[in-house]
């Protein structure tokens, strides 16, 4: 129904221009005065017995003449125009020339060329403005088009987690003296999912432990993130967060249930229209499934070598419900 609308608006703009011209024709029949009517009330009454003169019974011919040349005289001096010394009083009496003109001194094919050329004028302002709305629905497809090779085209980065990996036994070898505490590393993959590279990639990955398995206090505006990469599509490149020691302390890792390792973080890259995106992510470990990892040397009564790391396998992992996003 709304479609309709511009159509019903110009039927009623004819209409009215119907209108208009019907009531011009009414008025112009009331109150304009044709041609022919006052001149012969003036010449019956200047004329009342036809130029001819009665006395006793009879018409007099040379009387008659006489009669009728001064009658006539009588009638030019009385329509004599005002710059030729004629009454000034019966012209102020005047309606003004301009309005006479309008009313009274058109015509049928006047009033219809005037009917015409209003038609005219609202059929072309009705394609200006199909015109418009035309042009603004190109303007717009054209819009949605670009905005749609962009959703389609540009580069998603995500972050995947891969676990909790402990630093092997062979980096430990090379270190003289107190080797220190045990030492973990939180392991995410960082994938392309897009169809265009992700350039200028900068990332960060921070870790917290605490007992609150719905943990919401993630304050990323604080965050600084290094890295200058660049990811091709379908490509996927693995990165470790802080190192993690082990120990009894409370930003240790360690086995222990109802105790959960937080892996946060973000990745801000360009999506290949010159757009910054940023993608946050959190995982959630549960300390629960902390494993041992044993080396191969001076293996114990058990047959297991010295423990070298701890280790959360990556399907122990799961996606927070607080701490995701993505633009």
């Amino acid at each position: 129904m709304r479609k309709l609308i511009p159509f019903f608006v110009l039927v009623m703009l004819f209409l009215v221009g119907l209108v208009g011209v019907f009531l011009y024709a009414y008025l112009a029949d009331r109150y304009c005065q044709f041609e022919g009517g006052e001149t012969h009330a003036s010449h019956v009454s200047i004329y009342p017995n036809h130029g001819e003169r009665q006395v006793g019974g009879s018409t007099r011919y040379g009387e008659s003449q006489q009669s009728e040349a001064e009658a006539t005289l009588l009638y030019l001096v009385a329509n004599e125009p005002e710059h030729l010394g004629g009454a000034p009083q019966a012209e102020s009496k005047k309606t003004p020339r301009w309005i006479v003109k309008f009313f009274c001194e058109a015509k049928a094919a006047d009033a219809a060329l005037v009917f015409f050329t209003y038609g005219l004028m609202i059929v072309t302002g009705w394609l200006a403005w199909a015109t418009l709305k035309l042009w603004q629905s190109a303007e717009s497809t054209a819009d949605a088009q670009e905005k749609n090779t962009r959703i389609l085209q540009r580069a998603y980065l995500g972050v995947e987690p891969l676990g909790i990996d402990p630093r092997h036994e062979r980096w430990r070898a090379l270190l003289h003296g107190e080797k220190g505490p045990l030492q973990s590393v939180a392991q995410v993959i960082i994938k392309n999912s897009g169809n265009l590279p992700a350039r200028n990639i900068e990332w960060t990955i921070e870790h917290k432990f605490c007992r609150e398995r719905y943990l919401n206090d993630f304050p990323f505006d604080i965050l600084i993130a290094e890295g200058e990469g660049t990811l091709p599509p379908r490509g996927a490149m693995i990165h470790g967060g802080k190192t993690i020691n082990a120990g009894s302390d409370d930003g240790c890792l360690r086995l222990e249930a109802e105790r959960f390792l937080y892996v946060w973080g973000l990745v801000r890259y360009e999506d290949g229209f010159g757009t910054t995106r940023t993608t946050k992510f959190c995982h959630r470990y549960n300390c629960a499934n902390v494993e041992n990892i044993h080396g191969e040397k001076e293996a114990d009564a058990g047959g297991k070598g010295p423990v070298i790391g701890l280790k959360i396998r990556s399907e122990f992992a799961r996606v927070h419900r607080y701490g995701n996003d993505a633009d």
